[in-house]
């Protein structure tokens, strides 16, 4: 292969990543490659067989993996479905813009880019100059029919729980707020963040709710669970301040 079809990519390992003690080493390293391969369209669709020959393990490795990163929240993973046999027919991974990194901010595309990927953008998704672009699938367009959610919520889940709780303060306060299903499993997303990565009581969490959406300025200000998490300890500090 000429150096002319030779494409130079970084990678993003931060801090919070770095020295997060519930994921894995190798994950971490792993989110680094993760970061590299969505820096020019903002999604990774490699696959655990790349993986696997790229860092010489098992492809079962890479999939305790990329489960780590998953259940803390750095990277989420959709399903496309082939529409006859409703088999996985590529697996898209996105990193999660839920904290600051350079990444976040420069190289995530809308969600709308994220469904029409070229085909010629699969042919070109690793690191190591397409010497497996065998093992990557080729690109199928991505629509909302094809993409299967990676977790629901349980309804007596405390994420659950507790954007049932947010929601109804909020529609006490404004009736005419929109509430669906959809909004509640979002929020119960970034609560299930606050509670496993933030390391956040629920009770906590819930006490915030129940003071922000008694207070005239905070509760037309916080009206959904990613709000809470951004503003949660600046809300906690006035809470026991007052």
């Amino acid at each position: 292969m000429t150096s002319d079809n030779k494409k130079s990519y970084y990678a993003v390992i931060p801090a919070t990543v770095r020295y997060d003690n519930s994921v894995v080493p190798g994950a971490k390293l792993l989110y680094g490659e993760i970061t590299a391969l969505c820096n020019e369209k903002g999604y990774c669709w490699a696959t655990n067989d790349y993986f696997s020959r790229l860092y010489s393990v098992s492809k079962r490795t890479i999939s305790t993996w990329i489960k780590s990163l998953c259940d803390a929240g750095y990277i989420s993973a959709e399903f496309v479905l082939d529409n006859e046999s409703k088999k996985v027919k590529v697996r898209c991974l996105k990193v999660e813009a839920n904290f600051d990194t350079h990444l976040m901010k420069t190289s995530i595309p809308s969600r709308s880019k994220l469904r029409e990927p070229h085909e010629e953008n699969f042919a070109e998704n690793n690191t190591i100059n397409n010497i497996y672009t065998s093992q990557i699938f080729e690109g199928p367009k991505i629509n909302d029919n094809n993409v299967k959610k990676k977790k629901v919520f349980e309804a007596d889940s405390d994420p659950y729980l507790l954007a049932k709780f947010l929601e109804k303060c909020i529609t006490e306060n404004n009736p005419k707020f929109p509430q669906n299903e959809s909004q509640r499993q979002r929020w119960a997303k970034d609560f299930d963040l606050m509670i496993r990565r933030d390391k956040i009581d629920a009770d906590d969490i819930a006490e915030v709710i129940d003071w922000c959406q008694n207070d005239s300025f905070w509760r037309s200000n916080i009206l959904s669970g990613k709000k809470l998490r951004e503003r949660y300890q600046q809300l906690k500090m006035r809470m026991e301040s007052r």
